[in-house]
């Protein structure tokens, strides 16, 4: 039976599902869980993730790549925040892009990222924790299909800006579901006026067109954010 599980640590709470069988039910639910039993979902669907969001329609990471090609060169050193088994790394290499780290909190996904050859390094972190990364530290900063499990986006973004060099854009993904249920605009809008970031938001587009819990009821929102010379 398909069930979905949650997890409070360091202070946030990041939401993840167990799937049936085929990794097709539940996927739009969330309650508790330890952070174990998190790590060990994703550990257990690593090997056919690529190929089960390939058949739901799953095109972010391209849209990610197509994005950020357009703000940066392809020799800018990027962070891929939550880079699962690498689908949007080798959406980036793709496009160019050569000096990419991954990081996620899966390591049976690590593997699989590892393994594609795209990145520079990848290693395990929690993204609901402090970053283990300097101030400035990319060029860029992506986080594609993961803030779904973050409830805490303020402070997310914070750190993901932080880990950015000044102007260099931050771009993440949020269904539109969760969009409205966990307010997001009004955190982006909040951190706006407080002089942080400007940001872009894209109109609702196609998430998983395929999957029969999303289809064309959830979509995702494109967002883009950047320091200000304030911040």
């Amino acid at each position: 039976m398909a069930h979905a599980v949650a997890v409070e640590h360091s202070g946030t709470t990041t939401y993840a599902r167990t799937m049936g069988t085929e990794h097709t039910d539940g996927l739009g639910q969330a309650w508790d869980a330890s952070l174990d039993d998190v790590r060990a979902l994703y550990d257990g669907w690593a090997s056919d993730y690529d190929r089960d969001v390939v058949d739901w329609g799953y095109d972010a990471p391209a849209v990610v790549a197509d994005r950020l090609a357009g703000l940066v060169a392809s020799d800018a050193i990027v962070l891929d925040a939550g880079c699962g088994t690498g689908l949007t790394g080798s959406a980036l290499a793709s496009r160019g892009f050569g000096d990419v780290v991954g990081i996620d909190l899966s390591v049976e996904a690590l593997d699989v990222a590892r393994r594609r050859g795209v990145y520079r390094e990848v290693a395990q972190v929690d993204l609901g924790g402090v970053l283990p990364f300097d101030d400035g530290a990319f060029d860029a900063v992506i986080c594609c299909g993961v803030l779904s499990y973050v409830s805490d986006l303020e402070r997310a973004l914070t750190e993901f800006l932080r880990v950015a060099r000044s102007g260099g854009p931050v771009i993440i993904t949020q269904r539109t579901d969760l969009w409205i249920e966990r307010d997001n605009a009004a955190t982006l809008d909040r951190m706006v006026a407080s002089g942080r970031c400007a940001v872009d938001i894209s109109a609702p587009q196609p998430y998983l067109p395929r999957h029969p819990e999303f289809g064309t009821e959830i979509l995702i929102r494109y967002v883009t954010l950047t320091t200000t010379a304030e911040a």
